[in-house]
């Protein structure tokens, strides 16, 4: 059975700009957050508040729910073609798959597993289901599942810690 061992939430005004939520990030975290867009970022946040002050042993994995990857980085790329000038490699790579995650495994030093799925009718059941296997397997001893929201005024993240309490 999967407990939730912690579990933050973090959300940010839409009307803020990526400096602006950069600013408040890196005077929470202390990390080096240049070039990161918000949905980065508000994922940093999150995975610091949920992991803030604790003392994990063992493997652990991440898995990640988002109805989108990080667009303010697409957006930046295709200016730059349109404007005809060069594409920083780091950019590239960002649009080629999830930046977020790739940032918190980084910065946390998560080395088990990383997934990132896009949003569905059943994204939770799914994950769930992924992460109950790896830590019965004993893949990983604690799971971290972060879900990206996304509405009109609020850019928000939420995170949850979990384990496993048996192998039944």
């Amino acid at each position: 059975m999967l407990k939730v061992v912690e579990q933050h939430y973090v959300e940010f005004e839409r009307a803020l700009t990526v400096k602006e939520i950069r600013q408040q990030v890196k005077a929470t975290t202390g990390f080096e957050v240049r070039r990161m867009d918000s949905f980065t970022l508000i994922a940093l946040a999150t995975v610091y508040g949920l992991l803030k002050d604790k003392q994990l042993n063992g493997e652990i994995g991440l898995y990640g729910i988002a109805q989108y990857f990080s667009v303010d980085l697409l957006q930046k790329l295709v200016v730059t073609i349109n404007d005809d000038q060069d594409i920083r490699p780091l950019d590239f790579i960002a649009t080629v798959g999830n930046a977020a995650n790739y940032y918190l495994a980084k910065l946390f030093k998560i080395t088990g597993p990383n997934l990132f799925l896009g949003d569905s009718t059943n994204s939770d059941i799914a994950v769930k289901m992924l992460v109950k296997a790896d830590l019965s397997s004993n893949i990983v001893r604690y799971a971290i599942i972060v879900r990206w929201h996304d509405s009109p005024d609020k850019i928000s993240c939420s995170a949850q810690l979990l384990t496993i309490t048996d192998k039944n």
